[in-house]
């Protein structure tokens, strides 16, 4: 059996950053179209309905720290662009299905999930959510830097009680190294916002290992 000090050293180095598992190199043989279809068909329990997640792959400045699938843009235009195509897929998915899907949960990631224009957003996330279970979990991941007022409202007009702070880090020192500035005095209002508007969840994301 390994000592504290041997296992220190063993994993005291970088390593990659992934955020399933198992990890994307151990995936293989990626099913058909009609085998993905038909695995979620036999699947699929109306009782227990199915979870979502809705990556917006849009965001306004670049995290220098960031590894995640995004498009650093201020032209809110593709916005337009952006709906159309994931609506579309959401329809393609009920046709091929054949089924009355029963939202159990719906995710929110990015990017910058609050890139999207308030009105966007409730759009996205009432066609999405036609027919909810009684269990309805809803969470998205915020920017401090771009979450309005009106985006509070509609998320808890559509039942999207859990949120995630986007944080990182509150040394203003870091914070400039990863091109992320935020004073604490804003994360401090939008938490009392979220607190007034009664979500029921609030989390801070924060990294350990950033630069300074």
């Amino acid at each position: 059996m390994k000592s504290i000090n041997e296992l220190i050293q063993k994993y005291n180095r970088p390593g990659p950053r992934y955020t399933s598992y198992p990890p994307v190199p151990f995936w293989n043989k990626p099913p058909s179209e009609s085998e993905w279809i038909e695995n979620i068909k036999n699947n699929y329990q109306k009782e227990v309905g199915v979870d979502l997640y809705v990556h917006v792959p849009y965001c306004e400045s670049l995290c220098y720290y960031c590894g995640c699938n995004r498009t650093i843009t201020k032209n809110h235009d593709v916005e337009d662009f952006y709906l159309s195509a994931l609506l579309t897929e959401w329809a393609i998915y009920k046709e091929r299905l054949g089924l009355d899907l029963s939202i159990n949960s719906l995710h929110f990631g990015g990017g910058t999930p609050t890139f999207l224009s308030p009105l966007n957003l409730e759009k996205l996330i009432t066609t999405l959510l036609v027919n909810k279970s009684n269990t309805f979990i809803g969470s998205i991941e915020i920017d401090p830097r771009t979450c309005r007022d009106e985006h509070l409202e509609v998320l808890a007009r559509c039942g999207i009680k859990r949120v995630s702070l986007g944080i990182q880090d509150f040394d203003p020192i870091v914070q400039k190294a990863i091109n992320r500035d935020q004073s604490p005095a804003m994360v401090e209002t939008l938490v009392e916002k979220l607190r007034l508007g009664n979500f029921s969840s609030i989390n801070f994301d924060l990294i350990y290992g950033l630069p300074k």
